[in-house]
């Protein structure tokens, strides 16, 4: 990645060198994957990162139940949950496979059982390669039709397989093993650990656009993080005018 050379102090820190002056919402640091699931706990802060007490209890759930949702809006985190969740899952279980659907699909297309997965995959062609122990994760499961979706959970579950799938609602004859949410005291506990190694004046401004907004009615955090993102690079334009780097922005598919 290449950053031109800036010696003045960036609202986002005051660094001789501008690539080091990240911006802590940038998508390399927001994307699934980049940080730990945060769940309810008994600390100060309301949250904690998921532990082994925890994944284990999950992960029980899933196998006594052989298939499971994860329900929430967009932008809470069901994709960071099962990143989170990966490692064990591939201790667990003999194989695992991860996918997702389309949304952008010909509405033609979304009433044939020949529904395609992310990278044009048909599900069809994972049912052939599931095997018994086989965890098979699919972002997204309802864009998939009813007919379609039962067929697809009936044959994981007769060639012994196991199912998780996100939603962003219930699904009929599937259990609900956890549910996501957006809540006031979630949105501050991550934007403190997004915010804990950036300049003051760059955390002054996160704090202040956060308090002029109502947490309570928040229900998408990555959109949040989008705007936030905008907010820091406003004020950094404001402030010297840097060259903005290309290579980091918000705008990435989940």
């Amino acid at each position: 990645m290449t950053v031109a050379r800036n010696t003045q102090p960036s609202v986002l820190g005051s660094y001789g060198d501008a690539s080091t002056a990240s911006n802590p919402f940038c998508s390399r640091f927001v994307r699934p994957g980049a940080r730990v699931y945060l769940v309810p706990g008994h600390s100060i802060a309301g949250y904690e990162e998921v532990n082994a007490a925890w994944i284990d209890e999950f992960v029980s759930s899933l196998r006594e139940a052989r298939c499971g949702l994860v329900v929430g809006p967009h932008g809470t985190g069901k994709s960071t949950l099962i990143h989170s969740l990966m490692a064990t899952f591939r201790m667990r279980y003999a194989r695992v496979t991860h996918t997702a659907l389309h949304s952008e699909c010909h509405p033609k297309r979304r009433t044939t059982l020949r529904y395609p997965f992310k990278q044009w995959r048909d599900f069809a062609a994972v049912l052939r390669r599931t095997m018994s122990n086989q965890l098979v994760i699919v972002d997204g499961l309802e864009q998939l039709p009813l007919a379609a979706r039962i067929v697809f959970v009936q044959a994981i579950r007769h060639r012994g397989g196991h199912l998780l799938a996100t939603s962003h609602r219930a699904l009929l004859g599937l259990p609900i093993l956890w549910r996501t949410q957006a809540t006031p005291l979630l949105v501050r506990r991550l934007a403190s650990d997004m915010l804990e190694n950036i300049d003051p004046q760059a955390r002054g401004v996160v704090e202040r656009a956060l308090d002029a907004r109502d947490l309570k009615r928040i229900e998408n955090i990555r959109e949040l993080w989008f705007e936030l993102y905008d907010v820091l690079q406003l004020n950094s334009v404001r402030d010297q005018d840097p060259q903005r780097d290309s290579t980091c922005h918000s705008d990435f598919a989940s």
